[in-house]
Parts: structure tokens; C-alpha cells; sequence
């Protein structure tokens, strides 16, 4: 017997597992609203990706791992650019760390190649998932000319990104934990032109074995070499320092002045240095990736992050690959449960902590590393070359890190015990449906939730919170009135912080105050 399974999304990590379960012998309909030209062309989007060792493991597992690193530029390091041109240069002393430049495009294709040569699988470009039909285990389709067809399965994967409908149909069980935000962060793309090298012959702008970065403070931008001799750059900013510039008209000269070895080598400078704005990033956590035995999600689906530490593809096609190893050797419809919430507590742990490493690692790319930094240190190389896994990595540098959906996405969350008196708490526990904060109340107090569960009811969209967690908090800084509704969805336990308590805290011991301030804001 086989499983009739259908992939949504025909990205790399789509491919992959659509490749893999149609080898196992699984009818597969690997579909995409795409056609090949669009997916291949990347829409709007041409940036290289940088598949590290992690994510060349997963495509061993295709056998693609060797042809993918002979289409790919090996990167020996990275390479810090200061505002006065000059160098600094990271190299691993272990010549086999290298991560691969790879392009998104070929990528893709290399991969969509690969599965649609196995029997068994039939693939779908230009069909679009529209919903699930869960308790009937149907999939409602438009194909290319626009119709509605209703199909079943035994499986549907969701691989279709960080919009993805199979994740929306999904998480609208109230037992499960999601949150979706774009990130203050937005970028912009630059492509760095091939200069004139001798005889004529092109040659790459910068050393072509490294990843280029210019930390500049209150901006970064990152590059990597192309297979044309050209270098893509991916400009990272505020979208209100963006903002900012625009209104005074000072976008290209401030990036020009910040950018000056870059300047040169841009074929419209004017254009590539003036953004009309940047492109969102969003930022996805869910905290559960299957619904116990019909639907799975993987990828951006699951687990959409900020790109500054590279590590959304590799990330994605291990998601396949682990997702393939827990679904070998089941054969029926009824054994999936076990197999899907098995791959599902593994793999949200690492999901969880990728997005907040990489929101992260923002804030470490806008300045120069110190000149003494050990090259073979740091959080990416135990991520790239020695095989530890992203929830190991990220206590080591996010202190009290714990896999929570909303941190860093609601306000509210904290990781860890909140550093205050508890003389100045008082104790409080709330029944299942009782209110802790109306909407329209005065603002005085802060929330710590101790045990239970609350759901905040914002104008457009509710949040669950888990334990541990702080709520009511932004009235301390400025709403007189509440705007969001707190409701207990368990019997909860939580601390009252008055905000006088909090204010005096403040100004009778500003340097015990201030571990509290950062966490609350």
C-alpha cells in the first residue's frame, strides 16, 4: 500500500520532500500556484542564498548535494568592509568549513528537476490551494483556467511559505499556537557589476570567495558572489530610518557616503542607492505543525525568519528531509498520527529558536566584530559546521531563551523570571473566562502570568499567551485606557506590578530598574 499525498509549494523544500516520498513509492501531486517561469525568475526576489553544510546534508539525502556545490561558489569566510574601505577578514582555519552561494533559481529548478523524474509523481504548476476540507480529507484546488476541484488525500504537506493556506487552515484550531508580524527590518537588493579585469575579462568587485558585510551602525548591507562574476547585496534598515531619509531627500547620499568601495561598482547608483522603500520581512512562529494525521507544515510555512544569518533554506530542506525519515516505512492513512506529531515536537524547538537567532543577529551585523575575534568561534559556525542544532545554540546567546511562539511578536513576553521586588507584588488568581483587563479600563497595573493561559483580544486579531509572560504593559508607556481585551482561557495565576510601584523602582534604584525596563519594553 502508499499514502496519496499532496505537497503545496514547489520550493526547494517542497521538491525535496515530494522527491523523497515519491522514491519511497507514495503517489505524490506536488502542486504550486506558480508556473516554472515565475518560480525560476524568483518573482521579485534575486538574492543568493547561502546553503551551509546543514543544508547540503538534506540534499544528500536526494543524492543532489555534490551536483548543487559544482553549480554553487564555495565561501572561504567573511569579510568585514570598515566605513574607511578597509578589511577585516574572518577566515575558519578548517579549509572544509565552507558554506556554498548558491542561486535561488537554479536551486529550485535543480531540485524540481530531480523529483518530477520519479514514478509516481504528478506535478501541478499553476494550481493554487485554495482551503482544506480536514474532516473530510480534501483539498479544494483552482487549476490554471480558474475552476474549483475538490480532491482527496491521505496527506497534504504544506511547504507553500510564510503566506501559506495549508498553515491557515491549520492553526484555526484554538489549541494551536501561531503568530505572524513583519519586522521593523526591511531590505533592499544591489547588484555589484563585474569590473574590467585583464585583457578585458570580467572579473568579480570583491575577493569571490568570501561573504562581503558592511556593518555601518544604523544599516548593513551583505553580499554575495554570483556565478557572473557579479556580487548580489541585500541592504538591510529600519523602515522608519528609510522613512527618515526620504523625507529629507538623503537616501543616496547617506548610503553613498556610508557605501563608498560599493559606489563604483553599481550600474545606476541613483537608482540602486535611492529605495522607493523596502521589501517586508515577515516572521512566522507556530507552535504546532501538524493537526494529528491529516496536514503538516514545513519551511517558511512553519517557521518564516528574518534572513540575516542565512539559515532559512537550510533550515527548510532539514524540515524535509527529518519529515521524509519520520514517514518511512507507514504505508497507511490511520499510522500518520504518530509519525506527524513525533516530526512536529522535534522540529518546533528548532523552528522557534532560527527565528529569534536570526532577528537577533540584526543587531551584531551592524557593528564591526572586535579585531580580535576567533575566527572559528561564534554562534553560525557551531550552526554550520559543527551540527549543533538551533534550540542548542540559542541559550548560548539569548540568555533564558525558552521555544515560545509569541516572543519577541507580542509585546508582552519575556524570557525568563522578571527581576523585581516581590514585596511590590500582589498575588492574584483569575477562574477559566474571567476578565483580567477590559477594554476601556484605566492603566495601572502590569501582569506577570505565573501558570495558566490568557487570550488578548486586540481590534484585529486575538493572541494567545502562555506562562511565562507579562500583559498590560504598554500602558506604562503612554495609554491612559486600555485598548485590548484579557481573558483567562485556564485557571491562571499571575502578579500585579503597579505602575507607581514600577515608577518609584525607577527612581530609587535606577541600575536594579533597568534589567526590568528591558524586558517590559
Amino acid at each position: 500500500m502508499s499514502l496519496r499525498v499532496a505537497v503545496i509549494g514547489a520550493g526547494p523544500a517542497g521538491g525535496l520532500i515530494a522527491g523523497l516520498l515519491a522514491r519511497e513509492g507514495h503517489r505524490v501531486t506536488l502542486g504550486d500556484r506558480r508556473d516554472r517561469t515565475a518560480m525560476e525568475a524568483n518573482e521579485d526576489r534575486s538574492i543568493q542564498l547561502s546553503v551551509s553544510p546543514r543544508g547540503m546534508g538534506a540534499l544528500s539525502a536526494a543524492g543532489l548535494d555534490d551536483s548543487m556545490k559544482t553549480r554553487s561558489i564555495p565561501l572561504a569566510g567573511r569579510v568585514f568592509h570598515r566605513p574607511d574601505s578597509s578589511l577585516l577578514s574572518l577566515l575558519p582555519t578548517d579549509p572544509s568549513w565552507k558554506n556554498f552561494s548558491t542561486d535561488r533559481g537554479e536551486l529550485t529548478g535543480t531540485i524540481l528537476d530531480w523529483a518530477a523524474a520519479a514514478s509516481g509523481l504528478e506535478l501541478r504548476l499553476g494550481w493554487q490551494c485554495i482551503d482544506l476540507v480536514r474532516r473530510a480529507r480534501q483539498l479544494v484546488w483552482r487549476d490554471p483556467d480558474g475552476a474549483l476541484k475538490t480532491e482527496a488525500f491521505d496527506l497534504v504537506i504544506g511547504a507553500d511559505g510564510a503566506a501559506s493556506t495549508v498553515r491557515a487552515s491549520l492553526v484555526r484550531s484554538p489549541t494551536i499556537d501561531f503568530a505572524k508580524r513583519i519586522s521593523p527590518w526591511g531590505y533592499a537588493e544591489l547588484k555589484m557589476q563585474p569590473q574590467a579585469g585583464p585583457e578585458g575579462a570580467p572579473t568579480a568587485p570583491f575577493a569571490p570567495d568570501a561573504i562581503h558585510i558592511w556593518p555601518r551602525g544604523e544599516f548593513f548591507m551583505v553580499a554575495f558572489p554570483a556565478g557572473d562574476q557579479s556580487y548580489r547585496a541585500t541592504l538591510v534598515m529600519r523602515h522608519s530610518h528609510l522613512g527618515a531619509l526620504r523625507n529629507d531627500g538623503e537616501t543616496q547620499a547617506y548610503l553613498g557616503r556610508a557605501l563608498p568601495d560599493v559606489v563604483d561598482t553599481l550600474a545606476d547608483p541613483a537608482v540602486e542607492l535611492n529605495p522607493d522603500r523596502l521589501i517586508p520581512i515577515p516572521i512566522v512562529r507556530c507552535g504546532r505543525w501538524d493537526d494529528g494525521g491529516f496536514t503538516v507544515i514545513l519551511g517558511d510555512a512553519a517557521h518564516a525568519t528574518a534572513p540575516f544569518m542565512g539559515q532559512g533554506v537550510n533550515i527548510a530542506l532539514e524540515d524535509a528531509a527529518r519529515l521524509a525519515g519520520h514517514l518511512r516505512g507507514i504505508a497507511r492513512a490511520d499510522d500518520l498520527g504518530p509519525a506527524l506529531e513525533a516530526f512536529s515536537a522535534e522540529r518546533v524547538p528548532e523552528g522557534i529558536a532560527c527565528c529569534d537567532l536570526s532577528e537577533s543577529a540584526a543587531n551584531l551585523l551592524l557593528n564591526l566584530p572586535p579585531d580580535d575575534t576567533d575566527p572559528d568561534a561564534g554562534p553560525l559556525n557551531r550552526l554550520n559546521f559543527k551540527g549543533a542544532g538551533y534550540s542548542e545554540v540559542a541559550p548560548l546567546m539569548l540568555p533564558g531563551w525558552q521555544p515560545q511562539v509569541y516572543a519577541d511578536t507580542f509585546p508582552s513576553l519575556h524570557r525568563g523570571p522578571l527581576p523585581v521586588d516581590p514585596s511590590r507584588l500582589t498575588e492574584i488568581s483569575v477562574a477559566e473566562g474571567d476578565t483580567v483587563i477590559a477594554v476601556d479600563d484605566p492603566s495601572e497595573a502590569l501582569f506577570i502570568l505565573r501558570q495558566g493561559q490568557l487570550r488578548v483580544d486586540l481590534p484585529q486579531e486575538s493572541l494567545r499567551l502562555t506562562a511565562p509572560a507579562i500583559v498590560g504593559e504598554m500602558g506604562w508607556f503612554g495609554s491612559r485606557r486600555r485598548t485590548a481585551a484579557v481573558v483567562a482561557e485556564t485557571p491562571c495565576k499571575l502578579d500585579r506590578l503597579a505602575f507607581a510601584d514600577l515608577e518609584a523602582l525607577c527612581r530609587e534604584n535606577p541600575a536594579g530598574a533597568l534589567p526590568l525596563v528591558r524586558q517590559i519594553s
